[in-house]
């Protein structure tokens, strides 16, 4: 099922005030396979005022955000797919993690000190988001969950050489947080 409501990933959100001494929550639970079998997982990081948010580990996804309209209902208020194998069957970049490079690279070609580099091409001639298996179609490790004043999960993928055609090695990583007052 596709909700119908859009989500900014890197902008801090304030849906509700609350308190709570014990803190926010941070659940980690399987959320499905990838075609190979192997498990997709997912956080759910919960603040006392209701408002929850689920990360997922494939594409180091933003699957879920639950928080209150102006009159308190709560509804989950993202763009995307209730299951992981949604997320592959219908391949959009709803609330996931783009990478390499976010936007189109023309005719998938740069150069960088004098190198040429050819990347994959997945956008007819050009090579979009990161290429054919951009970071949003991996499989990310989770490194640690927190709970506490700030739940929080945070994910790291190595992307090697020569993947997708970018030169270098390249570790990252990714934190989600939440904190009691819906931030």
């Amino acid at each position: 099922m596709v909700r119908l409501s859009t989500l900014a990933i890197g902008l801090v959100f304030v849906v509700g005030v609350s308190t709570n001494a014990q803190g926010a929550t941070a659940k980690r639970a399987p959320f499905g396979t990838l075609p190979d079998g192997k498990p997709v997982e997912a956080v759910t990081l919960t603040g006392a005022d209701g408002v929850s948010a689920r990360i997922m580990t494939l594409g180091a996804t933003l699957q879920s955000l639950v928080a209150p309209d102006r009159d308190g209902r709560m509804a989950d208020i993202t763009l995307g797919y209730d299951t992981a194998s949604d997320y592959i069957t219908h391949p959009n970049y709803w609330g996931q993690t783009i990478g390499r490079y976010a936007n189109r690279v023309a005719g998938g070609r740069f150069s960088l000190d004098g190198k040429a580099y050819q990347l994959t091409l997945n956008d007819k001639t050009n090579s979009l988001h990161g290429g054919t298996e951009g970071f949003d179609k991996r499989l990310w490790r989770i490194v640690s969950v927190k709970n506490g004043a700030q739940a929080s999960v945070t994910m790291a993928l190595t992307s090697p050489s020569g993947d997708q055609g970018y030169p270098g090695n390249l570790d990252v990583t990714v934190t989600y947080a939440l904190d009691d007052h819906g931030a």
